[in-house]
């Protein structure tokens, strides 16, 4: 919580997100009630397969509905980020990675708490299958690097921080190429 002042009160406990309250003096002496809602951290991984395709789902949730997205979730209480990253691939795909790298942490400091650690999870295998919560169904599928550029600016693509992040890319042609040789070499070729 710290990013919360010390005066913020738990007002409402629920199953995927807390709210806090607290008032605030402003400039002007007079005080404000401020709320603040804190979400658990998240995972986003860029799984990538042994020829350097990377995975996409196609996603299915009731009432959400279909759309697409990269292998991801909420970290668990007390569950370390990579652990939830790990636990993600394996229950959405069936698949364990040879190696993993944190490529950044994006953290939300607005009205809302929460970060979201973006993992590459590089030489991606199945080794059982995919262990899905009764209300996922999801089917995946393999692109190259600029397939899923274009894939992630669709509609239809839910992540809505890796979409900024790779729309950005798309716009700067050298923060992509820093960026795909990043995310399409390292130590498994």
């Amino acid at each position: 919580m710290n990013d919360f002042p010390p005066s913020a009160n738990k007002v409402f406990k629920g199953v995927l997100f807390d709210v806090y309250q607290w008032e605030q003096e402003l400039y002007d002496g007079s005080f404000k009630l401020f709320e603040k809602v804190k979400v658990p951290d998240g995972v986003t991984v860029f799984a990538r397969t042994p020829d350097k395709k990377f995975i996409l789902l196609h996603e299915e949730q009731p009432y959400v509905g279909s759309f697409t997205g990269l292998p991801s979730g909420h970290v668990e209480h007390e569950e370390d980020p990579l652990c939830t990253a790990k636990r993600e691939l394996l229950e959405e795909l069936g698949m364990q990675a040879k190696e993993w790298e944190l490529l950044f942490v994006k953290t939300e400091k607005g009205k809302l708490s929460t970060s979201t650690y973006v993992y590459l999870a590089k030489d991606c295998r199945k080794v059982q299958e995919a262990q899905l919560e009764p209300g996922e169904k999801i089917s995946a599928e393999e692109f190259i690097f600029e397939e899923l550029l274009e894939e992630s600016q669709k509609e239809s693509f839910r992540a809505h921080e890796m979409k900024y992040f790779l729309f950005r890319l798309l716009h700067n042609k050298e923060e992509l190429k820093t960026w795909k040789d990043k995310l399409c070499k390292g130590e498994d070729e």
